[in-house]
């Protein structure tokens, strides 16, 4: 069980740091989330938890966990206001605005699945086909999650367009 967990966390705790700095924007928040990821492979491993693809179940453990870090932290505040901050006011305005709305919207999104998808979309830009297979699914039905999660952002943000990153 060890030697696994051993080979598990060289072959993937790269991947999962990135994923999880992919979608929370910081690094000590990543690496707080790749500890994570792996103690879920330790109590599954103890568990007796046959772990197929160690790369694939890592990347959606980071992903599910950086999710999740956003949704339940305050950090949404912050956010909100750094994205009401217009660069035309502040020269030192992020250039990344819609990435900070993006990320906002994601964290505030009460469907798991929506926010997965937006975040393959939107963070990763993997395009609908690619969610699709990643996920098991039909194009169509990441397309009505897309579709779902930008009126969901119109709503919060306030605005009549998509969401661009």
């Amino acid at each position: 069980m060890e030697a696994q967990l051993l080979s598990i966390y060289q072959d993937c705790s790269v991947l999962v740091e990135r994923r999880a700095k992919r979608i929370v924007g910081s690094q000590a928040t990543a690496q707080d989330i790749c500890q994570q990821v792996f103690m879920r492979v330790l109590n599954d491993l103890r568990s007796g938890v046959v772990i197929q693809h160690p790369s694939a179940y890592c990347y959606r453990a980071a992903t599910n966990l950086a999710l999740n870090w956003l949704r339940d932290t305050r950090r949404r505040d912050e956010l909100l206001q750094q994205q009401a901050m217009s660069p035309e006011d502040d020269a030192s305005a992020p250039d990344n605005i819609d990435t900070l709305a993006v990320r906002d919207v994601i964290a505030r999104c009460k469907d798991e699945a929506d926010a997965t998808v937006a975040a393959y979309h939107y963070i990763d830009g993997l395009d609908q086909t690619e969610i699709a297979a990643l996920l098991g699914t039909s194009r169509r039905s990441v397309n009505r999650r897309l579709e779902r999660f930008n009126e969901h952002a119109r709503h919060l943000l306030g605005r009549e367009s998509h969401v661009h990153v």
